[in-house]
């Protein structure tokens, strides 16, 4: 067993890898990590000359120290394990895991900084622990899609089925289909405005749904010709991740933005996809709007390390000259 880190040209391979395996998504490809503004490497454990498994990490780096950390609209990063290792019997899958993890913090040393890992590996972090990391955990609502009316049914009938069902009888508001990143923008600024927040990220939005080879679309209301609600999805082989969503609540009714999420459900359906992923959320209004669709709980498991307060001190007197 080998860990190596991969050169740029060879992260096509590392996609691919990606890819093909069930605990990698959209998040952990270079391809999308290239179109955060933010610096990553990539590492691989080869094993007979074929790769098992891998991890990506992104840091920016302050005062020559990297400061590991996710990019923006990314939530998640770490290990992607091949399906052959996850489908052994506990005892040797938890073992392989540990060994090849063991062997990444061998080669790729974290001092600082905080990492999300997807939530389609199982916990352990036994080596984060014994690494020197703490970990907190949040959450993310998953449906299976495997049959539509099953996840129809799912659905909170006071809630989500009784919002759909209004929907339906607006005749003056319309459901549609879009390739205008716009709409998403100029809808989440008025969302974030009502929560008095603010949110200056929109220029990577724009890049990652520009590269990302028309793995996205967006579902939205709109109301006499003026869209009033819209959530935007990326998508892989496996599963679609609602990435971002928003509504105009100047002028939007209560059902507009569960309407835009059920419609991207059903296309994440029609396109074959296994599994819809509401990309977690610990906003308490924002929770129970996902909950209410019926999806599995999954947690997120997030590993982070603090350095010391001296080698901040130590820094800043050597950077600002201080004796």
């Amino acid at each position: 067993m080998q860990c190596i880190r991969l050169e740029k040209q060879e992260y096509k391979s590392w996609d691919e890898f990606v890819e093909s395996n069930y605990s990698g998504t959209i998040f952990h490809k270079a391809q999308w990590l290239e179109n955060t503004d933010i610096e990553f490497e990539v590492y691989v454990i080869i094993e007979n000359n074929q790769v098992i498994a891998g991890a990506v990490f992104s840091y920016n780096s302050i005062f020559c120290k990297k400061i590991y950390q996710q990019p923006v609209f990314t939530p998640y990063s770490g290990f992607v394990i091949t399906d052959s290792i996850l489908k052994l019997k506990n005892t040797t899958n938890y073992s392989k895991i540990k060994k090849i993890k063991k062997e990444i913090f061998k080669i790729c040393t974290i001092e600082c900084g905080k990492i999300f890992y997807s939530p389609y590996l199982d916990i352990d972090i036994h080596v984060e622990k014994w690494n020197g990391f703490n970990n907190s955990v949040s959450h993310t609502y998953v449906l299976s899609l495997n049959d539509i009316n099953d996840v129809y049914n799912n659905f909170d009938g006071k809630r989500i089925k009784r919002l759909i069902s209004k929907a339906k009888k607006d005749e003056s508001t319309i459901i549609e289909e879009s390739k205008d990143i716009e709409i998403i923008i100029n809808l989440s600024k008025l969302s974030f405005q009502r929560q008095k927040m603010q949110l200056n990220t929109y220029n990577v939005l724009k890049k990652l749904y520009k590269n990302c080879d028309n793995k996205a679309f967006i579902c939205f209301n709109k109301k006499n010709d003026k869209p009033i609600a819209c959530s935007l999805i990326f998508y892989d082989s496996k599963r679609a991740y609602y990435l971002v969503g928003g509504y105009d609540y100047r002028n939007s009714n209560n059902y507009a933005l569960t309407s835009c999420i059920w419609e991207s459900i059903r296309t994440a359906f029609d396109l074959g996809l296994k599994e819809y992923d509401f990309e977690g959320t610990m906003l308490e209004k924002a929770e129970g709007q996902f909950r209410a669709f019926g999806g599995n709980l999954l947690p997120i498991v997030s590993v982070s390390k603090k350095l010391p307060v001296y080698y901040f001190n130590k820094v800043l007197r050597e950077y600002f000259s201080i004796k």
